[in-house]
C-alpha cells in the first residue's frame, strides 16, 4: 500500500503538468485568433488659424505641410501576448493660406 505523501506527491504532479497543458494549448489557441479591426474616422468641424493681436501667426510654420492622421491601438487579450498595430486612417496637406 502506498503512502499518504507517495500519493499527495503523485496528486500535486499530476496537477502541475495538467495545468502546464492547459496553459500551453490556451496560448496555442490564442495564436489562431486575428482579430480584424474596421476603423472610420471624418473630420467633422476644422478650427482655422486666426492671426493674434500681438502679431503671433499661429501655424505659420505649419503652411503647405502633409499632415496624415494615424490610428494607433493595443489589445491585450485574455492569454497570449499584446497585440500592437495602428493604421493610416487619411492625409492631407494643410492649406497655403487661412482666412
Amino acid at each position: 500500500m502506498h503512502s499518504f505523501m507517495y500519493r499527495l506527491n503523485t496528486l500535486v504532479t499530476f496537477a502541475a503538468v495538467l495545468l502546464a497543458v492547459l496553459c500551453a494549448a490556451a496560448s496555442f489557441l490564442d495564436a489562431f485568433n486575428s482579430p480584424s479591426v474596421h476603423a472610420h474616422a471624418e473630420v467633422i468641424k476644422i478650427n482655422r488659424f486666426r492671426k493674434q493681436l500681438s502679431g503671433n501667426d499661429e501655424g505659420n510654420n505649419l503652411r503647405g505641410k502633409k499632415f496624415e492622421l494615424v490610428l494607433h491601438w493595443h489589445v491585450m487579450p485574455r492569454t497570449g501576448r499584446m497585440i500592437q498595430d495602428k493604421m493610416a486612417v487619411s492625409s492631407f496637406y494643410l492649406p497655403e493660406a487661412y482666412t
